[in-house]
C-alpha cells in the first residue's frame, strides 16, 4: 500500500466560520494528487469534523479513481474563490491544479516516516 500524504483547511465566511473544507492527498510514491472539498449549505449547523471526514472521502474517492467527480455549482466558485486565483471546480479532484497555498501544505516540513519512504523508494529503483 502506498503512503499518503494528507492534509486539510478551511475557507471561512465574512463571521469567521469554515464554510468550505478543503482536503488534499498525495501518493507518496506516484506523487498523484488528488482534492476533495466540502461545502457547507446555510442550512446547515457548521461541524468542522464531518466537513473534514465529507471532503477526505471525496479527495479518496478521486484518488483511487483516478478520475474527478461531483462538479460545483459556478455560483459557490465564486463565493469561495473572491480573488480568483485558482477553480474550485470539483468536490471530488483527481490531478487538480495546486495552488501555492496547497503546494506549500503538500511539500512543506517531509515527516521522518516519509523521508525514510523517499530513501526506500530511492533504494528500491536503484
Amino acid at each position: 500500500m502506498n503512503m499518503l500524504k494528507q492534509k486539510h483547511y478551511y475557507y471561512r465566511d465574512n463571521d469567521n466560520r469554515p464554510f468550505i473544507t478543503v482536503y488534499l492527498v498525495k501518493d507518496l510514491e506516484s506523487g498523484e494528487v488528488a482534492r476533495g472539498v466540502s461545502i457547507c449549505s446555510n442550512k446547515d449547523n457548521i461541524n468542522k469534523k464531518i466537513g473534514v471526514k465529507i471532503a477526505k472521502g471525496r479527495a479518496l474517492k478521486a484518488l483511487f479513481e483516478k478520475k474527478s467527480s461531483m462538479p460545483i455549482l459556478t455560483h459557490l466558485i465564486y463565493f469561495a474563490n473572491d480573488d480568483n486565483t485558482y477553480d474550485l471546480l470539483w468536490k471530488s479532484s483527481y490531478t487538480p491544479t495546486l495552488t501555492e497555498f496547497e503546494n506549500k501544505l503538500l511539500n512543506f516540513n517531509k515527516t521522518i516516516e516519509e523521508k525514510v519512504y523517499e530513501k526506500i523508494l530511492q533504494f528500491q529503483t536503484a
